[in-house]
């Protein structure tokens, strides 16, 4: 059958159709389209709270796991979910508003959820045990995910913590809510940096769900961010016009927090996955490493890299950075890794904050950061160059802020 299409509409044999009919048999299939693609769920499968509070909640109704936020989450409903910033199914952070911003202190959480099928549904420990063998438990859980270190003080903090209820012990609901929490991982390293200023704040937990303090803006940059995902620190490039001032202040939290972590009771953390995307930022422009999985302690790191075979120095890589070289005789890993954290950080952070840095400081600022980018680990000498250069960089924007002000 002939085919013709003309100013005057689409001629299908001896059949015309006029222009004015074709413009709304495409208006139709347009919004037909648009109504499709909103009622289809089109929502990341690391992004389902509703699946996330349907589990929890099973559980804190049936008495198995408890915890002060249980009450918000699962009857009262407090939250409301705004922005999902998951990255799976097993690592998953919500933004949430409050209903009611008078019934808490702030108005704004992040609700985590790190929950992997495999743990089993709260199945630890078991009916019947008594409180040394959860202090066994512990003790041994922490010194497979923290090393050979000295826990003690973070062992009665996790006690302390898992009282809900401060009646001075642990029942067996509130040991199973917080074994499940230090299962994922996260809540163990929030812990364990609890005193660190970018670590968000814990507001409260149910079973494995725990919530922290929100934040004003998300990562460095927006490669790589989905639409459905919030942009983070890259707002510093992008969306949020903050002053150099404010920037700066950003930076030297984070640049705080490396210092922080290098001699850290606990041991050395290592920041083998942070991104643009894994730091956030206050109100007050502190900033706040929103995605905690993005740590690792360095005895964990160096002990799984450590004479692991390897042809090439990639083959000797833990997360996304954390490397080190390829032996070329024995063709195994060596246990310490090349880049310090600092030298991930200055990289990361050098775009942030030079776009309109100071005229006055810019020229002495790209020295230092020239010698940061210059950083390897390498025995005492480096340890040294390290602690220098995160001197030189806190100092030199310290003191431009303060004559900002002055």
């Amino acid at each position: 059958m002939p085919l013709r299409v003309s100013m005057r509409g689409l001629h299908v044999g001896r059949c015309h159709i006029p222009v004015r009919h074709l413009v709304v048999l495409w208006f139709a299939v347009v919004l037909l389209s648009g109504w499709f693609f909103l009622a289809t769920d089109h929502q990341p499968q690391s992004c389902r709270h509703h699946e996330m509070l349907e589990y929890v909640c099973r559980f804190y109704s049936q008495g198995t796991i408890t915890g002060k936020m249980c009450p918000r989450l699962c009857e009262e409903r407090d939250f409301v979910y705004t922005k999902c910033l998951s990255r799976s199914p097993e690592n998953q952070v919500y933004e949430v508003e409050v209903k009611d911003p008078k019934s808490l202190a702030h108005d704004r959480f992040l609700v985590h959820w790190a929950h992997d099928p495999k743990d089993g549904d709260y199945d630890r420990p078991k009916e019947g045990s008594s409180m040394e063998d959860l202090r066994h438990m512990l003790s041994a859980f922490l010194q497979l995910r923290l090393g050979e270190t000295e826990h003690a003080d973070l062992q009665s903090r996790l006690l302390d913590v898992a009282d809900i209820n401060n009646d001075g012990k642990v029942s067996l609901a509130e040991a199973k809510t917080m074994w499940a929490l230090l299962r994922g991982n996260k809540f163990l390293l929030l812990m364990a940096l609890s005193k660190s200023e970018m670590i968000p704040k814990l507001e409260g937990f149910c079973g494995d769900v725990f919530v922290t303090e929100g934040v004003q803006g998300y990562s460095l940059s927006r490669q790589g961010v989905g639409p459905a995902f919030p942009l983070g620190l890259s707002s510093l490039l992008s969306r949020e016009r903050l002053q150099w001032t404010q920037r700066a202040h950003i930076v030297l939290g984070v640049i705080e927090f490396v210092e922080e972590i290098i001699d850290n009771p606990l041991g050395n953390f290592l920041m083998c996955s942070v991104t643009a995307q894994s730091i956030g930022y206050t109100k007050a422009h502190d900033a706040k490493l929103l995605h905690l999985e993005d740590l690792y302690p360095e005895v964990i790191v160096e002990g799984h890299l450590q004479d692991r075979e390897c042809q090439v120095d990639e083959d000797c890589l833990y997360g996304l950075n954390c490397q080190t070289p390829c032996g070329t005789v024995n063709r195994k890993c060596f246990g310490e890794v090349t880049y310090p954290n600092l030298y991930k950080m200055c990289n990361l952070l050098e775009p942030v904050l030079f776009r309109g840095v100071p005229s006055a400081i810019e020229e002495q600022l790209r020295k230092t950061f020239k010698r940061c980018r210059d950083l390897r680990h390498s025995g005492r000498k480096m340890d040294m160059e390290h602690s220098l250069v995160i001197n030189d960089i806190k100092g030199i924007i310290w003191r431009q802020i303060s004559n900002a002000k002055s």
